[in-house]
């Protein structure tokens, strides 16, 4: 799977004359968010058994089609991989169209890390323009501040709890998800998070 790729094809440039065609061993390393030591066992077999999301990464980096995914799943771990969450592309354009038809209703959507994807103004409003923007912001719907807390009434008793609960259940339902298991560890230090 290597062969088949060049380093252009992924992004990377490409550095002196090369003895074999594709990648390097290195560059789906680095691709893939994994050592190079781990990922030479992981390509000899001799890794034990890696866990789903890294056989993902491996998969994204080699840009492998769905049913070579799956393949190599059944190798690795013997187990059909879950399915792939859908991409987080930007909301259509019909569904800003209708978010921002609700001038008086305040109104967002956000993912299945309740990543918030889109907002209008009355949202804006209600949770502050850095609302679900940025990488230094509160980019989770999940991660509340002090200002939206206070917004509503009853934050402590419904709303944190249905979140907790939410988050629960998506957990449940994408246990391989790196970036959803980052946001409850660091909802996990919150003392409120922790009891709930």
């Amino acid at each position: 799977m290597r062969a088949r790729l060049a380093p252009e094809d992924v992004g990377l440039p490409r550095h002196g004359a090369r003895r074999t065609p594709g990648l390097r061993r290195r560059e789906v390393a680095q691709l893939a968010a994994v050592s190079i030591d781990w990922y030479i066992r992981v390509e000899q077999g001799r890794a034990g058994t890696p866990s789903a999301a890294v056989l993902d990464a491996i998969a994204e980096a080699l840009r492998l089609s769905p049913t070579e995914r799956t393949h190599l799943h059944l190798l690795a771990r013997d187990e059909q991989p879950l399915p792939l969450p859908p991409p987080t592309e930007p909301p259509l354009a019909s569904l800003r169209y209708l978010l921002e038809s609700m001038p008086l209703v305040a109104a967002y959507v956000v993912d299945f890390r309740f990543d918030v994807r889109a907002y209008n103004a009355p949202a804006a409003a209600l949770f502050g323009e850095d609302f679900g923007t940025g990488a230094q912001k509160r980019r989770s719907h999940a991660v509340r501040g002090p200002r939206s807390a206070d917004a509503q009434l009853d934050f402590g008793h419904r709303v944190a709890r249905e979140t907790v609960g939410n988050l629960r259940a998506t957990q449940a339902a994408h246990r391989d998800d790196e970036r959803l298991e980052a946001l409850i560890e660091r909802l996990r230090a919150d003392p409120g998070f922790a009891l709930w």
